[in-house]
């Protein structure tokens, strides 16, 4: 978890660098039209409870593929990469604008963490600079599509034929799509929701629905295509719901089989860029290499008591990447655990009990960049200190952490 959190950290220090000062950014945002009337305030921030959503939808799932659709900078596309909860081996930003493409490019460039702490998979990410509506052959059976706040700026034209890429052409077994939810407006008085004066939230818009039109065109595409749909959302206030969700999101999941839609224009595409990340394609560990592992684990782990016996899912030790380097699969862990001495499985369920608190109790180990060693940056804040990111926006109407503040409570959020 540790380096996890410290490449994450390390990647919003170098996208930082890639954006450029602080006044372009607010002059993307300016131009790039996102009304900033309201002072309503959602907590968390409305563009990370819409990335959580997603990543908890993908964590059920676990694509080892995934497309965002209309990534615009790659705010979406970027948090994916050093994510470790599924084996993601692939994933594919579309963006029409090449100035947000090129952008997004550089946020996912490998960085120094990637290659100081190996990931367990390879990574191939790659962008494409298309409009959505166009067939790319190389995108066929991808696991997962994510298209977020992208289809109301989609022209009718564009509009009818997104459903016929993604679920006729593509055939992903899971699609995300989110849309700002028209009724949700009349919380916005500038928008002067159902006037005559009425305007979008963002003047790029081509349209809003409310809940009854997004379920209404949700229902009728994922019949035609042989999926199953869910509607939820994400943001509200003072838990009213009253309006439904700020932004009302749509699962499609696989239901039947379907003949894919053969359509014009269909074929591979050239990628604008393309990121290989490294990873590790070392041997198995030895029993001790996996046990030292294991006791790393348990010093910035669960509190454990000082008397046994002591009880543990296996699912504390296989979170770490390390771990899953050296055993390569669960069941080696678990014969590394019975042959040590110190545990006994308890059940199928995978629980540990450790039969000597020994490994409990080891020394503490310093790793280079984590303690008071040298290596260390001096911006690095000291893990375990509270952190929160200052943020500022993008062109695509995303936050952005700016400066890392420790223990401010300070953000800058979109509503959009």
């Amino acid at each position: 978890m540790m380096k996890l959190l410290a490449r994450s950290f390390f990647r919003r220090q170098d996208i930082e660098n890639a954006n450029g000062e602080l006044e372009l950014k607010r002059r993307r945002f300016a131009e790039s039209g996102e009304k900033e009337i309201s002072p309503l305030l959602f907590k968390p921030p409305l563009w990370r409870q819409r990335r959580e959503l997603v990543m908890q939808i993908l964590n059920q799932k676990k694509p080892n593929s995934v497309l965002d659709l209309g990534c615009g900078e790659g705010a979406l596309t970027s948090f994916l990469v050093p994510t470790s909860d599924f084996p993601l081996v692939r994933i594919v930003g579309v963006e029409p604008n090449i100035a947000h493409i090129k952008v997004a490019e550089q946020r996912c460039q490998p960085v120094q963490m990637d290659y100081q702490y190996l990931r367990e998979n390879p990574l191939r990410v790659e962008f494409y600079q298309d409009s959505l509506e166009v067939v790319n052959e190389d995108l066929i059976g991808i696991d997962a599509i994510v298209c977020l706040e992208v289809i109301e700026h989609l022209y009718p034209a564009a509009l009818t034929q997104f459903p016929m890429v993604t679920l006729g052409t593509y055939r992903p077994q899971t699609m995300i799509v989110s849309t700002p939810n028209a009724e949700f407006n009349v919380n916005f008085p500038n928008l002067k929701y159902g006037t005559a004066e009425s305007v979008f939230r963002n003047n790029d818009h081509k349209f809003e629905w409310t809940r009854s039109e997004f379920s209404e065109w949700c229902e009728s595409i994922a019949q035609q295509y042989g999926y199953d749909v869910t509607l939820t959302g994400v943001g509200t206030l003072n838990n009213d719901s009253s309006n439904g969700f700020c932004t009302q999101v749509a699962v499609f999941t696989t239901a039947r089989s379907f003949v894919p839609t053969r359509l014009v224009g269909h074929r591979a595409r050239q990628p604008f860029a393309i990121s290989e990340f490294p990873y590790y394609q070392g041997g198995v560990g030895s029993d001790e290499e996996i046990l030292q592992e294991a006791c790393n684990e348990l010093q910035f782990g669960p509190q454990i008591s000082a008397s046994p016996p002591h009880q543990l899912d296996i699912e504390t030790f296989w979170r770490s990447l390390r771990i899953r380097q050296l055993c390569k699969t669960k069941s080696r862990l678990c014969e590394v655990f019975m042959r040590s001495g110190y545990f006994e499985m308890a059940g199928e369920d995978k629980v540990l009990m450790f039969k000597n608190p020994w490994l409990c109790h080891s020394e503490p180990i310093v790793e280079p960049g984590y303690a008071d060693d040298h290596s260390q940056p001096q911006d690095t804040p000291n893990y375990g200190e509270s952190v929160n990111w200052k943020l500022e926006y993008t062109a695509d109407g995303e936050a952005w952490p700016r400066d890392e503040i420790p223990g401010s409570e300070s953000w800058i959020g979109t509503w959009n």
